[in-house]
């Protein structure tokens, strides 16, 4: 009797100590009366856990609110390109040069550009036998398009006509 007696007296200490830490030791009763439009105990303590996630969540944004830029999440020279590209797009003015090798062109030194020009390409000029081909770099930035490969424009690509909250969905 001793010994069953200790073992009730061990499982107690367990669970104040659980409830002392905030914790619950899952014992699922299966007499349990279930109210049902509350449920269990658990759904009791969940509804709670969100409610108090709730009220929380929306004390932050209220505080945030207004406090932050698409420009915070950019890398800085992610959002100068894109800023370029509007303040040119909104002036109407002629886009400036945002490639990703606008920093690193070819000059004549380069082993690419003195074999190109061996083949009769001069700058300016699309590739190929008839120059018709492409004559700027493919950025690296600019992914497949629906499998469309490599070059093809973007869907959200920045365009005259946008207002300044379609910018913002780029």
């Amino acid at each position: 009797m001793k010994i069953l007696f200790e073992m009730l007296q061990k499982k107690q200490q367990m669970n104040q100590r659980l409830a002392n830490s905030g914790k619950v030791k899952y014992e699922y009763d299966s007499d349990e009366e279930v109210d049902t439009t509350e449920g269990t105990w658990e759904h009791k303590r969940r509804r709670q856990e969100m409610l108090a996630t709730h009220t929380l969540a929306n004390e932050l944004t209220e505080k945030g609110s207004g406090k932050h830029h698409i420009g915070d999440f950019m890398p800085p020279e992610e959002l100068d390109r894109f800023m370029k590209k509007w303040e040119a797009l909104k002036d109407g003015e002629p886009l400036p040069d945002v490639s990703d090798y606008s920093d690193s062109k070819l000059k004549e030194d380069n082993v690419g550009f003195k074999m190109l020009k061996k083949l009769g390409w001069s700058e300016g000029q699309g590739l190929g036998s008839q120059g018709t081909g492409t004559a700027e770099p493919v950025n690296k930035s600019v992914g497949a398009v629906n499998n469309a490969g490599l070059g093809q424009t973007r869907p959200e690509e920045l365009s005259n006509t946008d207002d300044e909250y379609e910018a913002y969905e780029c």
